[in-house]
């Protein structure tokens, strides 16, 4: 199976949820038949950034919080 899947355009975030949840035996299945297949985890994005040409791909990111002011 290597037609993309047709997943449809939503007008709420409510609809795609109803779409998600009505469908999610046949998404397992199509998850689960990739599985079988050996290509589950063939399009991470590791994978795309190095076909990208990109040097590397950072594992984490810094993320620096303001520190709480000191209260004299």
């Amino acid at each position: 199976m290597t037609e993309k899947r047709k997943i449809p355009a939503f007008q709420s975030e409510a609809e795609e949820a109803r779409w998600w949840f009505e469908n999610r035996e046949a998404r397992d299945a199509e998850f689960a038949q990739a599985i079988v297949d050996g290509r589950a985890g063939k399009n991470t994005l590791t994978v795309r950034v190095a076909k990208s040409g990109a040097a590397e791909v950072a594992s984490s990111l810094p993320i620096s919080t303001p520190q709480p002011e000191k209260h004299r």
